[in-house]
């Protein structure tokens, strides 16, 4: 079978990416799998949309965690630029695409580079003098039977470091056979380099297993001639990625990066106590090691030897320094974090596997020229196994393995037993969980089994493919492709439940940004509920920056399930970083845009967010688009503090009905204000006796003969503060403002208020008014001018 035909077949390399690209959407799930990826994802949106790498949606686990006056307060991301400069394509395509989500569109991304490192590794194999169909056989195998398949699921960044260290080591074989006298493998040496330690700081464990590649053997260096021109473009290529590493040390930081290439921190950091463990995991656990998850890299064993004995033992020395580098590397650096999470093991070491792959080539090259020979039927059961083990792992969420172990493992995903006793491996215990719970798959999800058959169908046409030259057909494996997965795409965008499509009420929400937001506008969400939805359809274009905030300590999420604080002071029902936050962007805005996933007519719905700036500032107006979605807008203007004990700047003597007075009245703002302006009020409460009523508050600005301007009605403090609920004696502040016209007319104008109940047939009761000012028996007027010039 001569599939890969000669060097330089497009149509070949075309058709091995569709095959393998549609293997890795049979098992595409279009989610989230942890907290890395959603990070990850937030720094692309970010990236696209503000042009940093600030988290915005992903603040709710990230909460900001120092007082600034930055006009966006949130922390950065604190990753390497590749991946997020990598995918940004991807999610700028999503943003102009309609009826396809922007998560799903980005969570591509795994299964392209995936696809993409296939076919690298293919042509590194005919570069090492390889046959076709063992250079096939191998490439699939490295797709479908290590633990590269469950990352191409993932928007971790290992299938983008595992594509550019291939990459890396292909162009470093090329260069060395060059004798490095063609510059131009030296340029994209360099070039694939930078781009490797822009990806994960942590490549540089890979120098060793580069070199070993590219440094000519000592016999054979009286047999380098370099001319000054093609040894000054090596030196150059050698310093770039030294330079490069240098830069990002000194001012990685100020970019949004973090300390990831402060390697001067990395060394003081560094510890053995975990090298042991994390050594033993990753080399010889049988749960946990490379041979252990991809059980087809054993066959590297025998391949090295055969290596050798051909003189090809480079290639042997390469993957044995990429092993021991980024094991050793990750074992002293990371520390505790020695396993990486919530993750398929070993995850860091997911980026050497094609190197330790490229030793078992001599095996694949005896199994393909004699198939049912031992050293077929080798081959043959430890891809079968791999991807039995590998398809446990992508068949359900990565939480369900260690959710399912006994109590003593203590929901740990490294538990030792997990990685080392067969009972507890993870492809013994997962699919048992198969008839339980649902799985991970986007297809399986939406239950339509007729994207994995022509997915499946796409695949083995593109093997047939493979065969045939042509650009014709190259092209039409690949549009074929590209049409199948984008009907996917739109099939999920209306469809997955994971990401709130049926939410009539945030569609209504999104135009409603977009026409009443501007880019200076700061959108909170008052809890992560609605995260999902924004994440993949929140598409909006010359509007707010939409920013969610994590569930408060205040927060009743059901009327069965109290909230973890209880208090009348609103600032000790956020969390201090919460609190944090609000301050920050008050400081330096003059609204703020809340979006509410909560309603006012759930007695037991507590709405810390809601409340603390209904307090503290000034709601302008409320926008309902859902039974539990509301937008509302709020001018920041600091409110007088109801915990001061402070009075009203300006008395009244106003009372509405047997027992309510206002004391007095305040605008913070002064009387002078330009049309467009927030004009806020506040008024100041008291009662004579327990009220049995709930009573709602009118604020009406008229003009000189009467006629109405702008008006507020609501109950006291946007509802927080029900007057069936005040205690006589007690003052209550109620806080609103009114957004003035922007073609008001220049002039004096007048504030009126009233008092007013509403029965439960809507009919509307007025209560009567007295004082030195009222009309019509029921109006008060306020003792204030506003004056807009």
């Amino acid at each position: 079978m001569s599939s890969l035909r000669r060097e330089g077949s497009s149509v070949s390399w075309v058709a091995l990416f569709v095959c393998l690209a549609s293997l890795c959407m049979l098992v595409y799930s279009g989610v989230s799998e942890s907290r890395d990826s959603t990070r990850l994802f937030d720094a692309v949106s970010s990236w696209v949309e503000w042009g940093d790498l600030r988290l915005d949606l992903a603040a709710w686990e990230n909460p900001p965690t120092t007082q600034t006056s930055a006009w966006f307060p949130l922390e950065n991301a604190a990753v390497e630029p590749g991946q997020v400069l990598a995918a940004a394509p991807l999610y700028l395509l999503a943003r102009l695409l309609p009826g396809v989500g922007l998560a799903h569109t980005v969570w591509l991304f795994g299964a392209l580079m995936t696809a993409a490192a296939g076919v690298v590794f293919a042509r590194f194999a005919r570069l090492l003098g390889v046959p076709n169909r063992a250079a096939l056989l191998a490439a699939l195998s490295l797709v479908v039977a290590t633990a590269v398949l469950p990352y191409s699921k993932t928007f971790f960044r290992e299938p983008l470091t595992l594509l550019l260290l291939l990459t890396a080591a292909c162009v470093a074989y090329q260069a060395r056979e060059t004798r490095f006298h063609a510059p131009g493998w030296l340029i994209l040496l360099a070039a694939s380099a930078a781009a490797l330690l822009l990806t994960r700081a942590s490549s540089l464990f890979a120098v060793p297993a580069l070199l070993a590649l590219t440094l000519p053997m000592p016999g054979a260096l009286r047999e380098l001639r370099l001319s000054r021109r093609i040894a000054l473009l090596w030196i150059a290529a050698a310093a770039l990625p030294v330079l490069l590493v240098v830069g990002l040390t000194l001012w990685g930081d100020r970019l949004g990066l973090g300390a990831r290439y402060n390697v001067a921190a990395r060394l003081l950091e560094a510890s053995v106590a975990t090298l042991p463990t994390a050594l033993h995991t990753y080399l010889v656990s049988p749960g946990g090691s490379l041979w252990g998850t991809s059980p087809v890299l054993l066959l590297a064993l025998p391949g090295a030897w055969l290596l050798i004995r051909q003189r090809r033992g480079r290639v042997a020395l390469s993957s044995l320094l990429g092993v021991l580098g980024f094991a050793f590397g990750y074992a002293v650096f990371n520390g505790e974090f020695w396993f990486g999470g919530l993750a398929w093991p070993p995850r860091f070491l997911v980026p050497v596997i094609p190197l330790v792959l490229l030793s078992a080539l001599p095996v694949f090259e005896r199994a393909a020229r004699r198939p049912l020979s031992p050293w077929g039927g080798l081959v043959a059961v430890l891809i079968v196994y791999g991807a039995w083990v590998n398809l446990s792992a992508v068949s359900l969420p990565l939480e369900s393995y260690s959710a399912a172990l006994p109590p003593e493992a203590n929901g740990l995903y490294d538990w030792g037993a997990g990685l080392n006793v067969l009972a507890y491996l993870r492809w013994n215990i997962i699919p048992m969980l198969w008839n339980t719970q649902p799985f991970d798959l986007a297809w399986a999800i939406l239950e339509t089994p007729a994207m994995f058959l022509a997915y499946g169908v796409l695949a083995l046409f593109a093997l047939w493919g493979l065969r045939r030259r042509g650009r014709l057909l190259a092209g039409a494996l690949l549009f074929v492709w590209l049409a199948l997965t984008l009907h996917g795409l739109t099939l999920l965008h209306g469809r997955d439940p994971r990401y709130q499509p049926d939410s009539a009420a945030l569609d209504a929400l999104l135009p409603i940004l977009e026409a009443e937001t501007t880019r200076d506008d700061v959108i909170l969400l008052s809890s992560p509920r609605y995260v999902p939805y924004f994440q993949n359809r929140g598409k909006l274009f010359d509007a707010g920056r939409v920013i969610a905030l994590e569930l408060q300590v205040g927060e009743r999420v059901s009327e069965s399930q109290p909230a973890r604080v209880e208090s009348d002071y609103p600032p000790a029902l956020l969390t201090k970083e919460t609190n944090r936050l609000l301050t920050n962007l008050a400081g330096t805005r003059r609204r703020l845009w809340l979006v509410v996933d909560g309603s006012p007519d759930l007695w037991w719905s507590s709405r810390p967010v809601e409340r603390y700036l209904s307090t503290y500032y000034y709601p302008l107006r409320v926008i309902q688009t859902g039974p539990l979605t509301r937008l509302i807008e709020f001018s920041v203007t600091p409110a007088p503090d109801p915990f001061a004990f402070r009075g009203a700047v300006l008395p009244t003597d106003l009372r509405f009905g047997a027992a309510i007075r206002l004391e007095g009245v305040t605008l913070p703002r002064g009387g002078v204000y330009a049309p467009g302006d927030a004009l806020p009020i506040s008024l100041l409460w008291t009662t004579e006796a327990a009220l049995d009523v709930r009573g709602s508050i009118g604020v009406y600005l008229r003009d000189s003969s009467g006629s109405a301007v702008v008006q507020s009605d609501s109950m006291p403090l946007n509802g927080f503060s029900p007057t069936d609920a005040w205690i006589p004696g007690a003052p209550y502040w109620d806080h609103r403002a009114l957004r003035l016209p922007t073609d008001l007319p220049a002039g004096d104008y007048a504030l009126w208020v009233k008092v007013y109940t509403v029965g439960e047939d809507g009919g509307i009761l007025d209560l009567p008014a007295a004082g030195a000012a009222t009309l019509d028996g029921v109006i008060g007027i306020l003792p204030v001018t506003v004056h807009v010039e």
